[in-house]
């Protein structure tokens, strides 16, 4: 007894010990964890302060490099250089060249980091430093710093020859033009490397920066665990790492380990109190137990012995429920295994019976699977197929728990006494009813108004026996001839199939001579014409059908027509017929407004082209309509109606202005450049036609302006 006492002792004290130690670890460890939330954000708040500040400091930095050197695309001597007839090229002699090779160099004063600008032009065959003026051949032999990529005009490319000390930043003529200049802006990685080590923080641990795919500068990024990631500029991005907040948290992590060994120390004494107030009743009954006599030691020794006991028995007891629940779980598993075997094998017969023509009835395994099969009762085939297939997929999972919900209903209600559901593609089920002797026609007339009732008018149902009505309205058994041999069960379902599949076509086939005219309508943006075609077909189609090829045209033009898809199957789940017409004349109106937009941008862009064109090579004397149509491969009556549409005056009518204007500055400034010849520069193949111009534009000729101009 004092061996059981001892026992109790020892359990009630740790019982004690754990409850008064794990309330104190509960509250001081909440305490802890407060504490280090508060200090992690403090030191992240920190660090991402640090982050911003640095990464401010580049994006300034960079986006002035980027502004000095675009600058040189708008600057006037650039103008002059890349003027596409050349009239400026005696502008560039030894002098100027040298000037804006200095003017290069001045940009550079501000670029910390930055040792060239480089202006790369190879239709020009030049490459301008602050050295000097290359030709693309004669560049690799003096500098060789870039290796320049222009076998396509419109994308050239340059990279660094040597990635251990350069980097290039890459800006792109934002001009239209058909050949295209680049600016390459040489960063040196030595200079840049002291110029951010001189803006890191020292909290910081590891720094990187990559500039347009390049690594800039690269260090300690493996170290440490706080890591901020900036993207300064579309080509700038700079990664940040902090050592972890571990670091700085020692001090209070040593006052939480002091306060646990506080909370241990004051649990033991609490335990030990506890303890010995709840030891007192026991301490009682052992000096009960333990007297000198004989008998005392018999009640303690038959005490024991029956403690013993009850330990042993409730020690069977567990094992045996063990041993029972893991059966059980067996069983279970092995049941389930054997239900889905079973409805497996199910599919797979049900699959046969309606598909092979030589399925053996006889087979011992048909009864096996469905036992009824057999017993002579009345049978009805009922399918059903998803009508937004052209304009959406069916819910698979919702779908099969719909016809099965609804085939259950029919059983419990007693409409049918048996059912068999199966699903041979998404979006097409077939079920199949048995009858009860007597009930057919009334069941048939059930299952029909059930079937419409829970598939709503996402589904196009048909049944056989069809059901057939009596003058007074109601079924009539005597019209109605009910299969009862499973034998006939795939030729009715065949027969059902092409059935469902011709009512299909007759409803959801969108006649050609409504398609032809629909598209046309959409694609000359006639919204309101597409609309009164729609209304008068609604009668003869179906919206399904218009939708699918609203859907078609809308991909084909590049419409965006996910949203318009979603809205047209949610009023399509819902049958609502009114929505559904709502929703394809909305989508058929969207689609015409992209088209006419995007039509509109694309006589924009056209018109700007051929203007660009006409006013870089107004000078030469084979600019025409016929020039611009076989440059841009579009007919030469289009270009003249598109220009005047877009411009407001004709192709001929600018062409003149430009050429006559041109003259003028000519005359006026150029005393000893004939007129001859000044009607070979602004584009005319021999004076007389230039006269001509000349006269029905000025009102004077040449010559008489010319001296008209020096007169006044």
């Amino acid at each position: 007894m004092k061996r059981i006492g001892i026992r109790l002792t020892t359990k009630s004290f740790l019982i004690y010990f754990s409850c008064v130690f794990l309330v104190l670890d509960i509250i001081l460890s909440g305490i802890y964890v407060i504490n280090l939330g508060k200090e992690k954000n403090r030191y992240e708040a920190e660090c991402h302060t640090a982050a911003a500040n640095l990464s401010a400091r580049l994006s300034e930095k960079f986006s002035t490099i980027v502004s000095s050197a675009n600058t040189v695309f708008t600057s006037r001597w650039f103008k002059h250089y890349r003027n596409a007839a050349g009239i400026y090229q005696s502008e560039f002699d030894a002098l100027t060249r040298a000037e804006i090779s200095l003017d290069l160099t001045t940009r550079l004063i501000g670029m910390d980091f930055a040792v060239d600008i480089q202006i790369i032009t190879p239709a020009m065959d030049s490459i301008i430093t602050r050295n000097g003026w290359f030709a693309m051949e004669k560049y690799d032999f003096f500098c060789n710093q870039l290796l320049i990529d222009a076998a396509d005009p419109q994308n050239i490319t340059a990279t660094v020859n040597d990635t251990d000390t350069y980097a290039v930043l890459t800006l792109p003529d934002q001009n239209s033009r058909l050949d295209k200049t680049i600016i390459c802006v040489l960063i040196d990685r030595t200079r840049f490397a002291a110029y951010i080590t001189q803006l890191l923080p020292d909290t910081v641990s590891g720094c990187g920066v990559i500039l347009d795919g390049q690594t800039l500068y690269d260090t300690g990024m493996g170290d440490g665990s706080l890591e901020y990631v900036a993207y300064c500029t579309p080509k700038l991005t700079v990664m940040l790492r902090f050592p972890p907040e571990s670091d700085y948290m020692g001090t209070l992590r040593t006052f939480f380990w002091l306060e646990l060994c506080i909370a241990l120390l004051f649990g033991f004494l609490a335990a030990v109190v506890f303890t010995r107030l709840n030891a007192r009743p026991v301490e009682k009954l052992l000096e009960r137990y333990t007297a000198e006599d004989e008998g005392a030691k018999k009640a303690v020794s038959t005490v024991g012995a029956a403690a013993a006991y009850l330990g042993e028995y409730i020690e069977g007891v567990e094992r045996s429920n063990r041993t029972l629940a893991k059966r059980e779980g067996e069983l279970r598993a092995g049941g389930e295994r054997m239900q889905g075997l079973f409805d497996v094998m199910r599919r797979e017969l049900l699959f046969a019976m309606l598909q092979n023509p030589d399925f053996d009835w006889n087979d011992v395994s048909v009864p096996c699977v469905i036992p009824w099969i057999h017993e002579d009762f009345s049978y009805v085939i009922a399918l059903a197929e998803y009508k937004g297939r052209d304009v959406g997929e069916s819910d698979p999972e919702n779908e099969e728990k719909t016809f099965e919900r609804i085939c259950e209903g029919l059983t419990e209600d007693k409409i049918a006494r048996y059912y068999l559901l199966y699903k041979i593609i998404a979006g097409e089920c077939v079920m199949i009813f048995w009858l009860a002797e007597g009930e057919e026609a009334r069941a048939l007339t059930q299952i029909k108004k059930v079937l419409e009732e829970g598939v709503g008018y996402e589904y196009e149902l048909m049944l056989s026996p069809e059901v057939c009505a009596s003058a007074a309205g109601v079924a009539s058994a005597d019209a109605i001839q009910f299969p009862r041999d499973p034998s006939e069960l795939r030729e009715r379902y065949t027969e059902l199939k092409r059935r469902l599949r011709e009512q299909g076509r007759k409803y959801f086939d969108l006649p050609v001579t409504v398609q032809l005219q629909l598209i046309a309508k959409i694609q000359s943006n006639r919204p309101s014409e597409a609309r009164t075609l729609l209304e008068d077909a609604q009668e003869s189609t179906s919206p399904e059908a218009v939708m699918a090829l609203l859907l078609r045209l809308g991909r084909e033009y590049g419409v965006e027509v996910s949203t318009a898809a979603r809205r047209f199957q949610h009023a399509f789940r819902a049958g609502d017929s009114d929505t559904l017409w709502n929703t394809v004349y909305s989508f058929a109106s969207d689609i015409c407004r992209e088209i006419g937009a995007e039509k509109r941008r694309s006589m924009d862009e056209s018109a700007a082209l051929i203007k660009d064109a006409i006013d870089e090579g107004y000078t030469d004397c084979d600019m025409s309509i016929k020039y611009l149509a076989e440059r841009f491969g579009l007919d030469g009556s289009m270009i003249s109606r598109l220009f005047k549409g877009q411009y407001g005056v004709p192709f001929s009518d600018y062409l003149m202005e430009l050429r006559m204007r041109r003259a003028a500055e000519l005359l006026r400034g150029n005393a000893g450049v004939s007129a001859t010849e000044i009607a070979g520069n602004v584009g005319y193949a021999n004076y007389l036609s230039f006269k001509r111009a000349f006269m029905r534009y000025q009102g004077v000729t040449p010559n008489e302006y010319r001296r008209l101009w020096a007169a006044e």
